[in-house]
């Protein structure tokens, strides 16, 4: 790999971040090499098959199945049940002539044989309160819930030489991902530069990146000025949008969202209404490394469009209400990252400041479709230490990642702000998730390994714990990382001859909760909180087989 090719080590460090999250990581592919004969080509079919069996553990709690905006999800399975009988299989080509030139081809499809179309929720509830017409899955929830497939990688690349200066350039639809943070995607430099399928990662623990960041149509050139220095250019041709549990699925954190939903529910609007901008996305970085900093240094700009929405409710001209989602356009980024490699351990930092991006926003009307916007200062530290052989394991990794956010200013709509000190925040209250002016979170995964338990089988015992420490941050999906909130899990793997595995997790989630009142129902509800509520009750089992040929 040439020393100035920042497109590979970023993103395995965001293949352990996904690993940790979910509990399971990635096997190596072994791919299926094509027309051997012919010495100026390597061409491989790479297959990859992951089945997730689910249970649900934890028991249905009544301040999140009285709710109203969240009993769909938690009604959809019973303690005990199956939540997610789910086979996925991915599908990639590579052909490559004589190292320089190339394309790449893949795409996904999957089944989840616990879900069929069918909508449950609190029996109590009056019929009004659903969010699906006729009581059934949307084509969109179907889709990525139930059975689907798409198409995935699309592109082709060439390197060659121009003024005997290397160069990179590739065209088509992928992913690419800047800075080196692991877990934080919502504070990093990388943000808003792919839309990732978080669907994808909950219901299928283990997922590649393949799966789980989108690929967007772009065009992108490297260009080694200097032995030391790289430039890269990135433009965008298409827009996408983060993917989400759609309301009435097992995670989904609000039963009427994201694009799924086709009918108001308790809120009694118009839902599902997705307004996804068309203005360019665009960046421009710089590797450069010095011999004194022992390390590379990364300068970047950015502009771009959220890929995280504002919910918001927008009356239009002779229309009715609607609850709708809207984009922040044309955000600017500005960051710088270090990273550099101690014997065994090896550090990353980075700090960005964003511009008229995104800030979270309470639900309420908003005349120009938009929600409030601000700017923001982000620091991310992390260091990764390779675990040497000890009396209780053979080597394995500790990774430890924190995150800090600072609100600047809020420039735009502030009296929607959901902050402390704003019209959005009637309760000054943090804890019924108010945004503060700083905040704090971090996240840890410690992974020991055991290498052969038995002839070519590994164990590696995957514990993770992400965790809100102090203050809500301001930024939109602030709410993941609230105050108080406890994503965490703990796995048993086998590996068998490196390509094929078998996994037992189990994955959990705590969000701070506000008082109860008497539910619409009888019994009692949540009211207020901090962060996503409904996720509280659904700690569950996953069982994951996962092979590649």
């Amino acid at each position: 790999m040439n020393r100035f090719d920042r497109n590979k080590l970023p993103m395995i460090k965001v293949g352990v971040a996904i690993a940790a999250a979910a509990c399971v990581m990635a096997t190596p592919a072994h791919a299926m090499k094509l027309f051997k004969s012919n010495p100026d080509w390597v061409v491989n079919l790479d297959t990859t098959f992951q089945h997730t069996l689910g249970f649900r553990l934890q028991n249905r709690i009544p301040g999140v199945g009285n709710n109203p905006f969240f009993a769909e999800g938690d009604y959809k399975f019973d303690q005990g049940d199956i939540v997610t009988n789910r086979s996925n299989a991915i599908l990639a080509f590579t052909a490559v002539y004589k190292h320089h030139a190339g394309i790449r081809i893949s795409g996904s499809g999957w089944k989840d044989f616990a879900y069929d179309a069918s909508v449950k929720t609190n029996p109590a509830f009056p019929a009004s309160f659903s969010t699906y017409q006729n009581n059934r899955y949307s084509s969109t929830t179907y889709k990525y819930t139930v059975q689907g497939a798409e198409w995935l990688d699309a592109f082709a690349f060439y390197n060659g030489r121009v003024a005997d200066m290397p160069y990179y350039l590739k065209a088509g639809r992928f992913t690419q991902y800047w800075g080196n943070s692991f877990f934080f995607g919502f504070s990093n430099i990388a943000y808003g530069q792919n839309s990732v399928d978080y669907y994808k990662a909950f219901a299928q623990p283990g997922s590649e990146l393949q799966e789980l960041y989108l690929p967007r149509g772009q065009v992108m050139m490297t260009l080694n000025v200097l032995p030391e220095l790289s430039l890269t250019a990135q433009y965008f041709l298409e827009n996408r949008s983060n993917r989400y549990p759609e309301g009435g699925t097992y995670l989904g954190p609000f039963d009427i969202l994201y694009k799924g939903p086709n009918q108001g529910g308790a809120l009694g609007l118009p839902v599902g209404i997705d307004n996804r901008p068309q203005s360019p996305d665009y960046g421009l970085r710089a590797i450069w490394s010095p011999d004194w900093a022992n390390g590379p240094i990364g300068f970047y700009y950015r502009q771009f469009n959220d890929p995280h929405p504002w919910t918001v409710i927008t009356p239009a001209p002779g229309l009715p209400a609607a609850l709708t989602m809207n984009y922040a356009q044309r955000t600017k980024l500005m960051g710088l990252s270090y990273e550099r490699t101690i014997g065994l351990l090896s550090l990353g930092a980075e700090t960005s400041y964003r511009q008229n991006t995104a800030l979270t926003t309470a639900l309420g009307p908003s005349p120009d479709f938009r929600g409030a916007s601000g700017d923001l200062y982000n620091v991310l530290v992390n260091g990764l230490v390779t675990l040497p052989k000890t009396p209780f394991w053979d080597t394995g990794a500790l990774i430890v990642e924190a995150t800090y956010t600072h609100l600047l200013r809020v420039s735009g709509n502030a009296d929607m702000y959901n902050g402390i000190g704003y019209a959005g925040c009637p309760t000054g209250n943090k804890w019924d998730g108010c945004a503060t002016r700083n905040a704090l979170a971090a996240a840890f995964l410690f992974d020991p390994t055991w290498l052969q338990v038995f002839p070519n089988v590994n164990l590696d015992m995957p514990m993770s714990l992400t965790i809100g420490l102090n203050g809500n941050p301001a930024y939109v999906a602030g709410a993941f990382y609230a105050q108080g909130a406890k994503l965490y899990s703990l796995g048993l793997r086998a590996t068998y001859n490196s390509n094929s595995s078998l996994m037992i997790a189990y994955n959990g989630y705590y969000y701070h909760h506000g008082e109860r009142v008497p539910g619409p129902i009888g019994g009692y509800a949540g009211t207020g909180g901090n962060g996503a509520l409904a996720l509280n009750d659904k700690g569950w089992l996953a069982i994951v087989f996962k092979t590649s040929f």
